[in-house]
């Protein structure tokens, strides 16, 4: 019987992942990265358990920071990192000054979440700080040490942004958008440019 359709040809993985690459698959290679980015993250705190208390944190900052083209990567992971950074400076000097109770935990952590989500689309560093603080405060209800919470946030957010960073340099790529893909137009109007 005659099929008047071509076999499609398949993807071998002995084929070198730039070819993989083409207008019709114009973000091929950024979702290859992610999921190596991701993989890496994951393993890493899992080899390593001890040095992270909620690991976890490590895959999500490189999910949240790691963009298709580099220049949204690094500015994101720069927020990322600072707004982190900050965060974890106030949570400190807060529960240092004030020593909050479970009443005043509660109104911290309302108080936080709204600030974080008022942020979220104007500033995404300030966001990171609030979001910061709120998970701290959060989850001291549950780990009663919010100076050991945001130290392990800290430092494993550091990690994630830095290695989404990492692999984001290994290969530059410029934003598909930019390649002229057909709905260009449409996001400039969106932005107003």
């Amino acid at each position: 019987m005659y099929l008047p359709v071509k076999p499609r040809r398949l993807l071998v993985f002995s084929q070198p992942l730039h070819s993989l690459s083409s207008p019709t698959l114009p973000l091929t290679l950024p979702t290859l990265r992610l999921g190596v980015t991701l993989a890496l993250a994951t393993a890493l705190y899992r080899i390593f358990p001890m040095l992270v208390q909620r690991g976890y944190w490590i895959p999500l900052t490189a999910l949240l920071v790691l963009k298709p083209d580099f220049r949204t990567t690094f500015a994101r992971g720069v927020a990322r990192l600072i707004g982190t950074m900050l965060g974890a400076v106030l949570t400190t000097l807060l529960v240092a000054v004030l020593a909050p109770t479970q009443e005043l935990l509660v109104m911290l952590d309302a108080i936080m979440a709204y600030l974080a989500f008022s942020f979220l689309y104007a500033n995404y560093a300030i966001f990171s700080a609030f979001i910061t603080m709120e998970t701290v405060f959060l989850l001291t209800f549950v780990v009663p040490q919010p100076l050991e919470t945001v130290t392990y946030r800290a430092i494993d957010t550091a990690i994630g942004g830095i290695l989404a960073l990492l692999i984001s340099t290994a290969r530059k790529t410029p934003c598909p958008l930019d390649k002229g893909i057909p709905g260009r137009s449409l996001l400039e109007r969106g932005r107003g440019a």
